[in-house]
């Protein structure tokens, strides 16, 4: 008995020690190195730490043979991805004339995210798929504080060293101003530990569908293993009570929800909205659906005309190149127009059109061409423009098949469809579109399939 009971002792340590090391993979994982150097110094050294935890867990699941690499589909598609990038970048440092060796770092770094990301996924067992799903929901949380705590320091309300006082002034200052219908107003915001306010609208949207998720696997399945259990008094009434943990999740929502308004990012909020109305309306009866569809998405088309027409009014206005600048306040041109100059250089050269420019060198070739001087190795497109000017049409080809089989694994599910739906939306307009924080999403959503029965 003494044996049995050290067994399963030493099991639940082992259940919290992984949940743990989870937790700080998805932690990290949102953590901008350039953020992270800027709001502690230069001397500041970032080590990369999500890929350090994940290297301890893929060996924790090596060392109890939980570990084995599955030849998916998805997995397939996105080991060809990884082989692209390595094509693109060898081909652009023939190619080009001045390589910028971040194509490297880049590549090397979506290979790091299939190891020590992917893999590790991959291989999680029920429980800790719902472990990570709270290990997002925790993070995102964390990451609202953050913002909070600097645009607290931004009024001198709250103390904090001198560098990051300074980080904070610097991105509030530069977010602040939002522009709508040549109308300007100040809304103080910045990215917390991500670079902009808009990725960090993209995380919370992450967040939001995983409390929605977690609340339906709580209102299906909560306690049905520990029904015929003993508990204590006090995790009956609140630790194990059915109401606290699903208000719990409901609040959190509500908590993104005003979060990701705030930050007024636009193709977020849209996502936000989809996926809100799509949920609503599988509870609406099948004659109803197709008018209420007609009306949202008449809706939704005059929400994207508002919101869009000011901008895209410029574009062929008298000082429509000025919107060419890096340095143009407004977010959505200056992430559109560079599409077009990065299509004519992909153009110019048959490798360049299959293979791309190479990982970030789409700044570089630019400056190479002499459109822009404000142009550098750090400037970057619309993301799966991005994608595209970076591994060309083999690798978007690759990434769509990639994207594709996604979707198509998840199809008997309809929230994990709404899921992925709106946050390929949202991630649309962001520059890195294979972030770590992406993956570890989608990844989540394809292995939630096989917990249907409970969800």
């Amino acid at each position: 008995m003494n044996t049995l009971h050290k067994s399963h002792g030493l099991e639940g340590v082992n259940m919290l020690a992984d949940k743990f090391l989870l937790f700080l993979l998805v932690f990290f994982s949102v953590i901008s190195p350039k953020t992270f150097k800027d709001a502690l110094g230069n001397n500041a050294i970032w080590i990369y730490p999500q890929y350090v935890f994940g290297a301890i867990i893929l060996l924790r699941m090596m060392i109890k043979k939980q570990f084995k690499i599955s030849f998916t589909k998805v997995n397939i598609f996105f080991m060809l991805l990884v082989l692209s990038y390595f094509s693109s970048m060898a081909i652009a440092m023939v190619v080009n004339t001045s390589y910028y060796r971040g194509g490297f770092n880049t590549t090397l770094k979506v290979l790091l995210d299939f190891i020590f990301i992917v893999l590790v996924i991959n291989n999680l067992y029920s429980d800790m798929i719902k472990a990570l799903l709270n290990s997002i929901i925790i993070t995102a949380v964390m990451e609202v504080l953050i913002e909070l705590y600097g645009i607290f320091v931004f009024y001198n309300l709250l103390p904090a060293t001198k560098v990051f006082k300074a980080y904070c002034i610097n991105c509030i200052s530069k977010q602040q101003f939002l522009y709508f219908y040549n109308v300007s107003f100040q809304l103080p915001r910045w990215g917390a530990t991500f670079p902009e306010s808009q990725f960090l609208s993209m995380f919370l949207l992450m967040a939001y569908i995983a409390a929605f998720i977690m609340k339906i696997y709580c209102e299906n399945t909560f306690l049905k293993t520990n029904l015929n259990k003993k508990v204590s008094f006090l995790n009956k009434y609140l630790f194990f009570n059915k109401e606290f943990v699903i208000n719990k999740y409901s609040a959190v929502e509500k908590l993104f929800f005003c979060a990701i308004m705030y930050n007024f990012s636009k193709a977020v909020i849209i996502a936000l909205l989809i996926f809100i109305f799509l949920i609503k309306i599988e509870k609406v009866n099948v004659k109803l659906k197709k008018r209420v569809g007609i009306g949202v998405a008449i809706f939704i088309g005059i929400l994207l005309y508002l919101l869009l027409y000011p901008e895209l009014s410029k574009l062929n206005s008298a000082d429509g190149a000025k919107f060419l600048s890096i340095d143009n306040a407004s977010s959505f041109l200056g992430r559109i127009i560079p599409v077009k100059v990065g299509l004519e250089l992909m153009c110019k050269n048959v490798f360049n059109f299959i293979f791309g420019l190479g990982p970030r060198q789409f700044g570089i070739c630019v400056r190479q061409a002499g459109i822009s001087p404000n142009y550098n190795m750090d400037t970057s497109v619309v993301s799966m423009f991005q994608m595209l000017l970076d591994v060309g049409f083999l690798g978007i080809s690759i990434f769509s098949l990639f994207i594709f089989n996604i979707f198509k694994g998840i199809k008997n599910n309809k929230v994990l469809q709404y899921a992925f739906l709106s946050v390929f939306i949202a991630n649309f307009t962001n520059p890195e579109y294979l972030s770590t924080v992406f993956l570890i999403y989608i990844f989540t959503l394809v292995l939630l399939k096989n917990i249907n029965n409970e969800m």
